[in-house]
């Protein structure tokens, strides 16, 4: 009798470890299908679920997965644990829907072919509305109540007018376009910033990184990283890996200081389109034209773990994991965003943090010396610069973990 009543009370136990395990899902275009890499056992099982025509994009939360089908204009709903298709939420004949995100009970596609963004109720499971952006819409970001869309500019144009609309949520309307680099492909959230992958025109015109500031939806900077960049993950710790157009490597660079570690020229290897991870490690999705594709893991010293082989013509790739939970004083400080900036050396300096909380903001300059200290108080603070005796040039400020550059001019 002890021993059943023992196993009933372990049972729960295993189901709870069982659904909190951490799982790769990958998206295989050629074969329609979707795989699942169990990492706790580190089995591959290739035909997780069959999707529809031209599966694309994907998107995980702790219940379903959402895939894009080009193909099927429509977006296939599957539960996360079984693979089983829930449901086909059609989208718009024609539209060719590319990308897809999730937000306060909405989902919003980008319709490729039409230059639309698509909102859809996720209590009835259709479009409930749709807007006009720029030409040829494809990767997608949220942030500050707001929808970030890249507009590529189509590649009959050459990709002109590429930019990033903006949409604010509450109205549904455009409410700023911001030029971009050529070709705008995807977008990462950090902090208040959005980081802005552009490819290229795939031959004279290289790659390049664009960062938003969304308190004022203006460009701050940009990072000539070469080559033809397709994706951005950017890691727990802070640091973006960027997928190449043609696997050919991975780029790196520090998300809170901008300083490019890995660019065209030398780039991290094995190549891969795209990046997702966890906080331990790192996976790159390696898809070769007509071919199954691989996934390498990798620690976050790039040193290698172990490979998988999916299946033919894989597009993207989802590491899902638990977060464990951690108290308070574990947690790291918000992200801090500086505005304006640059900035005029007589001009008021401005931070917000993503969220209240108490201490320091410190200003260097490039020789490390602090210029200057200023308290903090509920997630926001203002200096005057004018007597402060800060020249033109580049600074550093730090706070906590929260670290990034000002421009002075």
């Amino acid at each position: 009798m002890m021993k059943k009543f023992f196993l009933l009370l372990l049972l729960p136990v295993i189901c709870i470890a069982f659904l909190q395990a951490d799982y790769i899902y990958v998206v295989n275009s050629e074969s329609r299908t979707l795989s699942r890499i169990d990492m706790e056992t580190g089995t591959v099982n290739n035909s997780f679920t069959q999707l529809g025509l031209t599966p694309n994009m994907l998107k995980v939360n702790s219940d379903y997965i959402y895939v894009v089908l080009s193909g099927a204009n429509s977006i296939q709903m599957i539960d996360r644990n079984s693979g089983t298709t829930i449901r086909n939420i059609f989208i718009a004949s024609s539209s060719n829907p590319w990308d897809v995100v999730e937000d306060s009970g909405y989902l919003y596609v980008s319709g490729m072919f039409t230059n639309k963004v698509y909102k859809i109720s996720q209590e009835s499971w259709s479009v409930v509305d749709q807007i006009t952006v720029g030409t040829a819409p494809e990767g997608l970001g949220v942030c500050n109540g707001k929808l970030y869309v890249c507009n590529t500019g189509g590649y009959a144009s050459g990709y002109a007018n590429s930019s990033v609309s903006v949409i604010d949520l509450d109205s549904f309307s455009v409410i700023k376009t911001i030029p971009v680099w050529t070709n705008p492909q995807d977008i990462a959230v950090f902090g208040s910033q959005l980081h802005i992958v552009c490819t290229g025109n795939w031959s004279s015109i290289s790659g390049a990184v664009d960062i938003i500031d969304t308190i004022t939806d203006e460009r701050i900077d940009r990072l000539l990283i070469g080559g033809n960049p397709w994706s951005v993950w950017i890691s727990p710790q802070g640091f973006a890996y960027l997928g190449e157009g043609y696997n050919s490597g991975v780029y790196s660079y520090n998300a809170s200081t901008l300083e490019i570690m890995h660019n065209s020229s030398n780039p991290l290897t094995p190549g891969g389109i795209m990046i997702s991870g966890s906080t331990d490690c790192i996976a790159v999705l390696y898809a070769p034209y007509s071919q199954n594709g691989t996934v390498y893991l990798r620690s976050n010293n790039w040193q290698p773990i172990t490979q998988w082989t999916v299946a033919l013509i894989p597009t993207d790739i989802c590491y899902f994991s638990y977060e464990t939970p951690v108290s308070d004083e574990e947690l790291p400080l918000p992200q801090i965003t500086i505005y304006p900036n640059p900035v005029n050396k007589d001009g008021i300096l401005n931070f917000k943090a993503d969220n209240a909380f108490y201490g320091e903001l410190k200003i260097y300059n490039l020789k490390g010396q602090k210029v200057l200290q200023l308290p903090v108080q509920k997630g926001e603070a203002s200096i005057d610069l004018r007597g402060k005796g800060m020249g033109s040039g580049l600074y550093f400020y730090h706070s906590g973990k929260a670290q990034g550059k000002i421009i002075v001019k």
